[in-house]
């Protein structure tokens, strides 16, 4: 694929087609097909892939897996409920550099205020 930017409008080349267009997006992301850790036990039920009703998930331990943006608006939706204890862990010693500024803000907060338990 190829985008070429004209003074006024792009022009998107694919293996099968040619687009103009005036704006592009483009929206990357593996929500749809996540990476699993080859750990025993995470194709279980109380595993989730993706976070559909947080308001429903009360007085539980979770731990949310991962340093992106998703990852971190999850555990921050999931420590909004007091009861719950929630631990963010991460591969890497930082996410500083894959999420946005107001979400890094958001959970160095919540880390600060004891929400929020991060593993990194």
């Amino acid at each position: 694929m190829e985008i070429i930017k004209y003074q006024d409008y792009f022009e998107i080349i694919t293996n099968q087609e040619k687009y103009t267009c005036s704006k592009v997006l483009l929206s990357i992301g593996r929500r749809g097909s996540p990476r699993k850790l080859g750990v025993p036990g995470e194709d279980t039920e109380k595993v989730a892939y993706r976070l559909l009703e947080p308001e429903l998930i009360k007085n539980k331990k979770v731990i949310v897996v991962g340093g992106g943006d998703s990852a971190i608006e999850s555990a921050l939706l999931l420590a909004e409920d007091e009861t719950n204890q929630v631990t963010l862990s991460y591969r890497s010693n930082s996410f500083f550099n894959r999420i946005k500024p107001k979400n890094l803000e958001k959970i160095e907060l919540a880390k600060n205020q004891n929400k929020i338990n991060v593993n990194l």
